[in-house]
């Protein structure tokens, strides 16, 4: 009977553990993921672009459409550039070493 009891806590306690761990994670993603659209939605100043600057910094999880004349670039800091026939423009960039100074 005791051997029973231990068990199914022990079960019991690993079930919760993992439930929580899980949890804890889709959260997580859920805020990365969606950050541009909670942004975009909460209140803020006007001249300010708080979907730009969550955009930029969750960049490597957020949906990136395939579109041939809009290129990422993420290596280290992160850009997004706009070709056109002539060369390409920045649309926006961020440095990781700005937030460092």
């Amino acid at each position: 009977m005791k051997k029973m009891l231990i068990t199914i806590l022990i079960t019991l306690c690993a079930t919760i553990g993992l439930v929580h761990l899980y949890d804890n994670w889709y959260i997580d993603y859920n805020l990365r993921k969606y950050s541009v659209y909670y942004a975009h939605n909460m209140e803020h100043k006007n001249g300010t672009h708080p979907e730009m600057a969550m955009a930029i910094e969750n960049i490597g999880v957020i949906y990136k459409p395939n579109k041939k004349n809009i290129r990422y670039r993420d290596d280290g800091g992160f850009a997004i550039y706009n070709n056109f026939a002539n060369g390409e423009q920045v649309i926006i960039i961020h440095d990781i070493k700005e937030k460092k100074k």
